[in-house]
């Protein structure tokens, strides 16, 4: 995992959403904004899915698979 993915705060709180359920960023995003807390003002769009992206590339997180709700884009789902 790049250094600076390492170095993000949202680590720690993306992984452990990810231990309540799979998700994909959207979701961990929107998690993460309406539980407010020190963190929310980083969680922004990029940096979520960006390093939900280093998570997955590292090891960290395992992608289970593209979900799809009427016309929006594909999601990929990701767990522990």
């Amino acid at each position: 995992m790049p250094r600076r993915a390492l170095d993000n705060p949202l680590v720690p709180d993306l992984l452990g959403l990810l231990l309540e359920g799979d998700a994909h960023p959207h979701q961990l995003l929107a998690a993460l904004q309406t539980d407010g807390g020190a963190r929310a003002s980083v969680a922004h769009r990029g940096t979520v899915y960006n390093t939900v992206a280093a998570l997955a590339e590292a090891g960290w997180i395992t992608p289970l698979g593209r979900e799809r709700e009427g016309n929006r884009p594909e999601r990929t789902v990701y767990t522990l």
